[in-house]
């Protein structure tokens, strides 16, 4: 019963998703008949930092081999051009070309009712997931964004401080994003960066690539959900748009 209301849920605020292990496996095959696989083919993920996106990443990583890290807080790639390029430079290089899987997760947790608490193993109670993005959501609602310090760069608070500058604008005084479309905002976030590192560094090289972004829902129990955002595969410049199976 937990398992539908949770898809339920997931459905009625973000869309349709996936089992964690159907999309990667879902995404192996789609791929395949346009020349990626795991020996010729770097995974890069961004993802959050929070334990829970782990097994997500592992999945990747049993799929395609060990990943190069591209996570930070929201899963919003915040490791800019120089850290894009050295994943860049680990990338095999087969029949002349390079191949590039570019994954990038947001998250967001449910214990079956409203996003945006899940109970983590080992705990009492449930805690927030995003974190980051439910303390921004926090300051929003306090009309935090207001004060000429929100956006300041904090050297201590980099990813924190980065998230204010690129998320902080999506409230004001007649409207505060629900944890949702935060939500929905970072896998956005997640898609621009990961094409505009792409034009920036890997269309000048002799490159294939595929985006695959999307939202980790976490649940007390089971396994992680995927609801995808964009999936497209480019191979010598022709772009193939690949669509999971609807759920």
């Amino acid at each position: 019963m937990l398992d539908e209301t949770i898809e339920q849920s997931v459905r009625k605020s973000l869309g349709p998703c996936l089992l964690k292990t159907v999309y990667v496996e879902w995404l192996s095959l789609a791929l395949a008949p346009h020349g990626f696989n795991a020996d010729n083919t770097i995974a890069c993920v961004a993802a959050c930092r929070d334990e829970l996106c782990s097994p997500f990443i592992n999945a990747v990583a049993e799929a395609w081999g060990e990943a190069f890290n591209l996570s930070s807080l929201a899963g919003v790639p915040l490791l800019g051009v120089t850290g894009f390029e050295a994943a860049l430079s680990h990338a095999p290089r087969v029949g002349g070309r390079e191949r590039f899987l570019l994954m990038g997760m947001t998250h967001v947790g449910t214990d079956g009712g409203d996003l945006g608490m899940v109970t983590r193993p080992g705990q009492p109670k449930a805690t927030p997931a995003c974190g980051a993005l439910a303390k921004l959501r926090s300051e929003l609602l306090a009309g935090e964004e207001t004060k000429p310090e929100f956006d300041a760069l904090d050297l201590h608070d980099v990813e924190m401080s980065l998230l204010r500058r690129r998320f902080g604008h999506l409230g004001d005084r007649d409207h505060v994003p629900s944890l949702a479309e935060l939500t929905q905002a970072a896998a956005c976030a997640i898609t621009d960066e990961l094409e505009y590192l792409v034009e920036r560094c890997v269309r000048q090289r002799p490159a294939d690539f595929c985006i695959a972004t999307g939202i980790l829902v976490h649940t007390p129990q089971g396994p992680s959900r995927v609801v995808p955002d964009k999936t497209y595969a480019v191979v010598l410049d022709g772009r193939t748009e690949l669509r999971p199976p609807a759920r």
